[in-house]
């Protein structure tokens, strides 16, 4: 399974730079679990609302693309 979590810079890790902040936390649980789940962090520093929808839509046309090769 693929998680992917976009946000701002605290879903990037800005504030936690020694454990890599919450999304390098969750993929460090499944590492611990033995879970076959792949975390992807996609968070980018000073984004806002209205760039995180852009970078979803964006995401998307990449992945549909991708996958119509």
């Amino acid at each position: 399974m693929n998680i992917c979590i976009f946000g701002d810079s605290i879903t990037w890790g800005a504030y936690d730079p020694q454990n890599g902040g919450w999304v390098n936390r969750l993929r460090n649980y499944f590492e611990v679990q033995d879970e076959d789940i792949d975390v992807y962090n996609l968070g980018i520093s000073g984004d806002s609302t209205t760039d995180l929808f852009g970078n979803i839509e964006m995401e998307v046309i990449i992945i549909l693309t991708i996958q119509r090769l």
